[in-house]
């Protein structure tokens, strides 16, 4: 509620008596001027190579004494695909009253959370937090093709067949890759091995397709049809061969193309 001094309304966010600034005003037991202080809180990046805070840009909050502040967050990100952050911290400076809380949350490779609450301060005062990370690196995964298909195969039973020789699709790591074919054609189906052991996995025409599953080493065939009575006289299909990262490897794709006419 705005204070008057005769008609004139006091606008400074401070009071005073002589040189002395009042902090609370009361009538009786009812206060008719609060004192506003301000907070702000400033950031440091210290984050290791392979990563940053998302943002150091400061936080200001002006309010009530004990009041709590809007909570916000920030965030530890990694710079590319070849790292993985694997810790956060944060450590206050200019806090001794413990006006600012913080908690890093979050798991996985990319990124941590940093959430920061707290109240206003009863003076005006400025907090630093100092963000730090640990980051580790991914390994490659080495990916080969290994195809020992034409390049321009030949129809069998109106299928244009792309194979694979001796040792397949392989990549270092591990794990289990998808297998596409794209882009689609209006008239053009395609067809993919399933996983090893399985039969042919078949969309729909003008459709890309994909099928997971697929194990390091296996020689998966690829094949495309015209549908029902087309006319395009060929296509390059993009054969692709891609698999996700884990907490050691980074995530990789190998791809190769056949021209089916």
């Amino acid at each position: 509620m705005p204070i008057y001094k005769g008609s004139t309304e006091i606008t400074s966010g401070n009071l005073y008596k002589g040189s002395t600034e009042i902090q609370d005003g009361y009538k009786a037991t009812d206060s008719f001027y609060v004192n506003e202080t301000t907070l702000t809180i400033i950031f440091v990046d210290n984050t290791a190579t392979g990563s940053s805070l998302n943002s150091t840009s400061s936080a200001v909050f002006t309010g009530v004494p004990g009041n709590a502040f809007s909570s916000f967050s920030r965030s530890v990100n990694r710079t590319n695909g070849t790292y993985k952050v694997t810790g956060a911290s944060v450590s206050e400076s200019g806090d001794s009253n413990n006006n600012v809380n913080t908690s890093v949350s979050g798991s996985g490779n990319v990124s941590r959370n940093i959430s920061i609450s707290g109240t206003i301060p009863t003076t005006s005062k400025t907090i630093t937090l100092t963000v730090s990370s640990t980051v580790g690196n991914l390994l490659s995964r080495n990916m080969n093709f290994n195809s020992t298909g034409s390049s321009n195969p030949t129809p069998w039973s109106n299928w244009v067949s792309y194979g694979f020789g001796a040792g397949g699709s392989t990549w270092s790591g591990g794990g289990t890759a998808t297998a596409s074919m794209s882009p689609g054609v209006t008239d053009v189906m395609y067809s993919i091995d399933s996983v090893p052991g399985g039969s042919f996995v078949t969309g729909s025409c003008g459709s890309s397709l994909s099928q997971s599953g697929m194990t390091s080493g296996f020689a998966p065939s690829f094949r495309a049809m015209q549908c029902n009575s087309a006319t395009t006289p060929s296509v390059t299909p993009t054969l692709t061969i891609s698999i996700g990262e884990t907490s050691t490897y980074q995530s990789g794709s190998v791809s190769t193309n056949f021209t089916w006419t």
